[in-house]
């Protein structure tokens, strides 16, 4: 298993064991400007959240449809790693 898959396999199975739900905040990358964007991401982390989804912004959004098919960047407690879809 590749190492961003095990970081959110492991945080998903600590949850778990703690009998309680993976909170997972999303927040667009960059907005309303990246210094903002970086602390709202810290924020986001220390008030509890386990992962935190960057989404990318998009020409249209709506293209997207249900599932991001352009990349995901995810920070889990202070770690960081893309996963890209296929």
């Amino acid at each position: 298993m590749s190492g961003n898959i095990q970081l959110l396999t492991d945080v998903f199975a600590q949850a778990k064991a703690e009998s309680r739900a993976v909170l997972i905040a999303y927040l667009p990358v960059g907005f309303p400007t990246v210094d903002t964007a970086i602390e709202a991401i810290i924020t986001v982390l220390d008030a509890g959240a386990d992962i935190v989804e960057v989404g990318l912004p998009h020409r249209t959004p709506g293209a997207l449809g249900l599932g991001c098919t352009s990349g995901v960047l995810f920070l889990t407690r202070g770690l960081i790693c893309l996963i890209l879809a296929t």
